[in-house]
């Protein structure tokens, strides 16, 4: 289940609401066209935090500013799956630095999983599920969204908490695992 933000005003309001719900991180994907324009066009922000998933239409919502205040936030880390673009088109969407933040993909080389694998390589070796990947290159401009892409949007934000949550905990027991063998 998702909560759908599609005006300025609603934005606010969720921005509101993390400010007074006492997290520790959150992951974030997005869904932009880059194919036939020289500047990406942001469509969509997912957020999903262990109990919530929030899909912010970006191209409804007037000022996507009142963003920077998650994105810049120390003590809330930002998780993303191959975040290059995603970091390159919220700054240019809402001109923040965004930190501290952490990628899975680069989590994942460092558990040992293997260089540049992808969110459903990923779901499938952690959790051992296959996940429907067929709206991922669907027109994310044209409006309305269709539930299929929404729901696709969603569970993307929600699998990378999920992996994050698997990885740290994996790269945490490799490290206990070298100090054990260095003493």
């Amino acid at each position: 289940m998702y909560l759908k933000i599609q005006t300025t005003d609603e934005l606010l309001c969720f921005i509101k609401e993390i400010k007074k719900t006492p997290i520790t991180w959150v992951a974030i994907d997005t869904e932009f066209q880059r194919e036939t324009t020289f500047f990406p066009i942001l469509s969509l922000i997912q957020i999903a935090t262990e109990s919530k998933i929030w899909l912010i239409d970006a191209l409804s919502c007037t000022d996507l500013t009142p963003l920077k205040i998650l994105l810049e936030n120390k003590k809330i880390k930002k998780i993303f799956h191959a975040g290059d673009q995603d970091w390159e088109i919220l700054k240019q969407s809402t001109g923040a630095i965004t930190c501290p933040f952490t990628d899975t993909q680069l989590m994942a080389a460092f558990a040992t999983l293997g260089h540049s694998n992808s969110l459903e390589s990923l779901v499938s070796k952690l959790l051992e599920i296959s996940i429907d990947k067929s709206q991922q290159n669907t027109n994310w401009v044209k409006r309305p969204l269709t539930p299929d892409q929404l729901e696709y949007a969603a569970q993307d934000a929600a699998y990378v908490a999920k992996i994050y949550s698997l990885l740290n905990q994996k790269l945490l027991t490799s490290l206990e695992e070298k100090f054990t063998m260095i003493r």
